[in-house]
């Protein structure tokens, strides 16, 4: 699994054109920093080149967004950090990026998940 991010605050990151293989322990350190700063932003990606990725959108709201290109109809759902940590924890176990049940597909050119 690979990971990137960005914290806003620190302005430490790993671009998305250029994630590193990461751990499980590893991307929960990391992901554990930026529940501070709202547009911090953390992603996986799998295997298969899939992505899930996660944008603190307010205090402890996290946006997580599997994208579908190129129609651009995404999977999100919006989660606090505690569900953040257990969907992360639960990609790196099962080694793959998969759509989760709260997910909905949103048209992200014409709409937003709220």
């Amino acid at each position: 699994m690979k990971i990137f991010f960005h914290n806003y605050k620190t302005r430490q990151g790993i671009p998305s054109d250029n994630p590193q293989t990461a751990t499980v322990s590893q991307a929960l350190e990391i992901f554990s920093t930026l529940n501070s700063e709202t547009e911090n932003y953390f992603g996986i990606i799998d295997d298969s080149d899939k992505t899930i990725q996660f944008v603190l959108e307010t205090d402890d709201k996290w946006l997580v967004d599997i994208p579908n290109l190129p129609d651009l109809i995404n999977d999100q759902q919006f989660a606090d950090f505690d569900e953040c940590i257990l969907i992360i924890t639960k990609i790196f176990d099962e080694n793959k990026v998969n759509v989760f049940p709260e997910m909905r597909k949103v048209d992200i050119m014409n709409e937003t998940l709220d």
